[in-house]
């Protein structure tokens, strides 16, 4: 059973990481496709890029290395960087959600409210606010941790 366990996940890391590879490139080669709705779909490709680079194959290698042992430092490191990710994804797929919303509840307004610096500040907010979280939470933990021995 484990190693169905690991052929499925390899098999939907690797897919995942070629999707949308390929997406971020077809996207950055064309010049045509280089456009502000398309910048949030490369934002979030880039996202889930990570996520399937770090999902599967961290466990893979933890478990490997040290039996992820929930005990290890090296296992929640790798838990937080996996939750990173994961939330980055989660982030940048409600500012493509909220993008398409104004594109839809308000066409007219659309290009007055979405500027290419508006386009930026969405997506660099999307990075910011992960990072923010597991700083906050990795660091709760840590601390937590270490006043608790």
């Amino acid at each position: 059973m484990e190693n169905w366990f690991w052929i499925l996940g390899w098999s939907l890391s690797l897919l995942t990481m070629a999707g949308n590879g390929l997406v971020i490139f077809i996207v950055c080669r064309n010049q045509r496709l280089r456009t502000k709705p398309n910048g949030f779909i490369v934002s979030l490709a880039v996202a889930d890029f990570f996520v399937g680079m770090s999902a599967v194959p961290s466990l893979y290698f933890c478990e490997m290395a040290s039996g992820c042992d929930s005990q290890t430092l090296l296992s929640h490191a790798i838990d937080f960087i996996r939750w990173l990710f994961e939330y980055a994804s989660a982030v940048n797929l409600c500012s493509l959600v909220l993008d398409r919303y104004i594109a839809v509840a308000k066409p007219l307004k659309y290009l007055t409210l979405m500027k290419r610096c508006r386009v930026i500040q969405m997506m660099l907010i999307s990075c910011a606010v992960p990072v923010t979280f597991i700083v906050i939470v990795s660091s709760l933990w840590f601390n937590l941790k270490t006043y608790c021995h």
